[in-house]
């Protein structure tokens, strides 16, 4: 890392405890353990595929870090899963406390669909494929981590807080190429669930009216401290794909499902 990007701080806001830089390569592979919350590599893919797309002609290096597709899929379908072990923890509870509600106040449970039933039923196959592409994907599989992130997904905030339609969330996805080609991802260690002390985008729910683009700015900058570090670099910004799913959060609150979108912002450091 530069001595620029080693002279920044940041640090995490609202319900990040901590923010900073991670090497790409380094959620890639998983590297010990470490695993994104939400399917924020969804995201990630897609700021790689704006990279790729890119009419530049890359550096040995710098190509190697985006040639990563395929480990992509691989951690997407890993997320996939440990969203779908969370919803099941998720519905058995809700199910439970609907035995002893009245009729009109019975949870809505979260959809599960056959898109997710079958990624999951695939979960040994995704784990062989991450071994052969000598990739880490125990952090989407990590027991302990599940049962927090049911906790955390059907607690009485969820409960109560049940939305009546898709709920909106936008993410503010943060690439940094530093002086020699190397590619940091900026984000947050969350407090909450899901994905306690997991590895996230900041990012939030819109408000009425707000753009993803906008949404995704603000949430940024209420998330991490010290993002007026970057804003002397020169920097590229384009939205990224909106994405409907069930899949994407499994929050109790989303038994709707969610849409979520997001802005890339690809900052170039430069001595």
């Amino acid at each position: 890392m530069s001595s620029i990007l080693k002279n920044m701080k940041f640090t995490g806001l609202d319900d990040a405890a901590k923010a900073g830089l991670v090497p790409l390569e380094d959620l890639v592979t998983g590297k010990d353990g470490l695993a994104a919350a939400f399917c924020h590599m969804m995201f990630i893919r897609d700021a790689v595929i704006k990279l790729c797309d890119k009419k530049e002609t890359f550096s040995p290096a710098l190509s190697r870090q985006l040639n990563v597709l395929n480990e992509l899929d691989i951690m997407i379908d890993a997320s996939i899963c440990c969203n779908v072990m969370i919803k099941e923890g998720v519905n058995a509870k809700f199910a439970q406390l609907n035995e002893t509600r009245p009729d009109g106040e019975k949870l809505l449970l979260l959809t599960i669909t056959s898109e997710e039933k079958e990624i999951y039923a695939a979960a040994q196959q995704i784990k062989d494929r991450a071994q052969a592409a000598n990739i880490n994907v125990s952090g989407y599989f990590d027991p302990a981590q599940i049962a927090a992130d049911i906790i955390g997904c059907s607690n009485e905030f969820n409960q109560k807080n049940q939305r009546k339609a898709r709920v909106e969330a936008s993410d503010r996805v943060t690439f940094v190429r530093d002086t020699d080609d190397t590619l940091y991802v900026l984000g947050i260690k969350r407090i909450f669930a899901p994905g306690e002390k997991k590895f996230a985008f900041p990012g939030g729910f819109k408000e009425v009216q707000e753009s993803f683009a906008k949404a995704a700015m603000r949430e940024g900058d209420e998330e991490v401290g010290g993002m007026d570090q970057l804003k002397t670099f020169a920097t590229e910004y384009s939205e990224l794909p909106v994405y409907e799913t069930f899949y994407w959060d499994p929050r109790g609150l989303g038994p709707h499902g969610f849409r979520n979108g997001g802005i890339f912002e690809y900052i170039t450091i430069s001595a």
